[in-house]
């Protein structure tokens, strides 16, 4: 599971978590100008099996202000969550693990990330700190 506080400017805050072997899952929460939201279990350009991108019409997140996040995979399924609504829920084809990146990132906008947790379990997640903690929200 990760969770952190993210802030957006004028788009969309896209996730990536890719191992050592560059694979792994992405997701775009409030994208196309906060029009919609989408993911993917699969990094493009590698050659490996594709899963299909998957689209979640509306404006998720607001833009401007602090929000908190939630990603999660549990199973064959993965969850994205902001202010605890969930966003998106989709079934997964495979199951990336290991040591890796975790990205953010926005087309043309500013984003903010604070308080970041990542836990090795969803479970973890309830009861300890993170195995990773970094802060510094500046707005």
């Amino acid at each position: 599971m990760i969770e952190f506080d993210g802030w957006c400017e004028k788009n969309g805050l896209g996730v990536m978590r890719i191992n050592e072997e560059s694979v792994g899952y992405f997701a775009t929460l409030g994208g196309w100008f906060n029009t919609r939201s989408c993911s993917d279990g699969r990094i493009r350009g590698f050659g490996l099996p594709a899963e299909e991108r998957e689209y979640f019409d509306g404006a998720h997140i607001q833009l401007g202000e602090w929000q908190h996040y939630r990603l999660l995979r549990s199973g064959d399924w993965l969850d994205f969550y902001v202010d605890g609504t969930r966003i998106i829920h989709r079934e997964i084809l495979h199951r990336y693990e290991g040591q890796g990146t975790l990205t953010f990132a926005s087309y043309g906008s500013l984003v903010g990330i604070d308080n970041l947790r990542v836990y090795t379990t969803a479970e973890e997640g309830s009861d300890a700190d993170g195995v990773l903690g970094a802060g510094n929200r500046s707005s």
